[in-house]
């Protein structure tokens, strides 16, 4: 039953695909699209397939119709100072759904590609890097790249793999050869880079030598990836929460950085134009090592949440954060963009506060916990009976803090936990809990009785 629900699935997925227009974009990024142009092909001769100098490609980057939960997208990935290992270059890739009009129809086999560059190979176009067993194989045009090993000593494999349903191939050598790697800014939040590349290898026996597979002539073209160095700063789960007419909330996760900087500007005044180095110089600059203390499983890392005020209403803005790794002198930052609310507007964003849980409770002391979203202020009265029945303005002298992150609870919910001390034994008290933000205010109420 699971898998016929699942082909169901899959079938009006493909019916909502056929509806779409391809596309031409070097990255697509409308809704459901897989189009996304990025050619490759390769000829493959194989007797155990049956396939004699036979062509494999496609021209698309990802499936026409896409499987169900599958998040695949046909991107490479790139990474200097892979790990942390100084000078050592990861490359990673992998393309699913290339086409085979072989004896037995249409098929579909994946390629997936593994380069580790030591740190005395450093990684340039239209150089052929060898790999595998090369005993025997002219690489005079090119460089021989050996295996790594991690920082365990696990050996990393320089290898491509062709598969076929359950069956696969592995190279015993062959090469890669990049000829082109672009940086490309489709998106304001990440860096895209559009890489062209090379290759061929072959798969032999083991025991007889016998040749298994040959794959020559291989290319891909207009290939979509990301780039990134280990060595430098990253951010982690950057958001813009709550907006107000004259305020907005953010927050963001940097870890291997010692400083970061905001810059929030009006879109209407910013240009492409603004480095790392211009949000420290123009921005508001946070040291992070205080930060640092609370993270004892890797103190290079920091959460960071703020509120940005005095903001314009009915304004489009971007927010520029960067951070700095001094030791390295490296950069990294990202950009996000938001709009402020009308002033006057329908109200978005009023404070949330749940009802109050009781975790623990004794004769002299309750734990409690609550939720709360978008507030500024949180704190509470207790008094003794079953209803409070103090005057107005005793109640807010005699107000106590609760303590919570106020600016995170504006991007995510907060689950703040308290106690009460000093309470009398097998004694009735009334409880109340406030919280307010700018434009709202809301509050709950509990009884409860503590133990003989």
């Amino acid at each position: 039953m699971k898998k016929f629900t699942l082909y169901l699935l899959a079938m009006v997925a493909a019916s909502v695909m056929l509806s779409c227009d391809k596309c031409n974009e070097p990255i697509c990024t409308k809704p459901n699209h897989n189009h996304t142009k990025s050619p490759i092909e390769m000829y493959v001769t194989c007797p155990d397939w049956s396939l004699y100098n036979e062509y494999i490609g496609t021209p698309y980057l990802k499936t026409e119709y896409p499987i169900i939960y599958d998040t695949y997208s046909g991107e490479f990935g790139l990474s200097y100072n892979y790990d942390g290992m100084a000078g050592v270059t990861k490359f990673a890739h992998n393309r699913q759904s290339l086409i085979l009009e072989g004896p037995y129809g249409t098929e579909k086999l994946q390629i997936t590609f593994r380069l580790y560059l030591p740190s005395d190979i450093p990684l340039e176009l239209n150089k052929k890097y060898y790999f595998g067993n090369v005993e025997g194989v002219n690489t005079a045009d090119g460089v021989v790249v050996p295996n790594c090993a991690d920082k365990s000593g696990y050996e990393l494999k320089n290898r491509i793999i062709l598969e076929k349903k359950v069956e696969y191939f592995e190279s015993t050598y062959g090469w890669m050869m990049f000829t082109r790697l672009d940086e490309v800014k489709q998106d304001v939040n990440h860096k895209d880079y559009m890489m062209n590349m090379e290759f061929e290898f072959v798969a032999l026996d083991e025991e007889s030598g016998k040749e298994l597979i040959r794959v020559e002539n291989g290319k891909i073209e207009d290939n979509p990836g990301g780039v990134m160095d280990s060595n430098s700063p990253k951010f982690n789960n950057v958001y813009v929460g709550a907006t107000y007419y004259d305020a907005a909330y953010y927050s963001y996760t940097i870890r291997d950085a010692d400083e970061s900087a905001y810059l929030c500007l009006p879109a209407a005044e910013c240009d492409d134009d603004i480095t790392p180095e211009d949000v420290f110089a123009r921005g508001v600059v946070t040291d992070l090592t205080p930060y640092f203390a609370d993270n004892e499983w890797n103190n290079r890392v920091a959460t960071i949440s703020d509120c940005i005020e005095g903001l314009n209403a009915n304004t489009s803005y971007k927010l520029f954060i960067a951070a700095h790794d001094k030791e390295n002198d490296k950069y990294e930052y990202c950009i996000k963009e938001f709009a402020t609310q009308k002033h006057g507007a329908e109200k978005r964003h009023e404070v949330v506060l749940s009802d109050i849980d009781i975790e623990t409770l004794s004769s002299d002391k309750v734990t409690l916990d609550l939720i709360v979203n978008y507030a500024d202020l949180l704190c509470y009265h207790i008094c003794e009976g079953d209803s409070c029945n103090c005057i107005l303005s005793d109640i807010e002298s005699g107000m106590t803090d609760i303590a919570f992150d106020s600016n995170m609870s504006f991007v995510h919910s907060i689950y703040p936990t308290f106690e009460i001390e000093g309470l009398k034994p097998n004694t009735t008290y009334h409880l109340t809990v406030k919280a307010a933000n700018r434009i709202s205010t809301a509050q709950k109420e509990l009884t409860f009785t503590t133990a003989q």
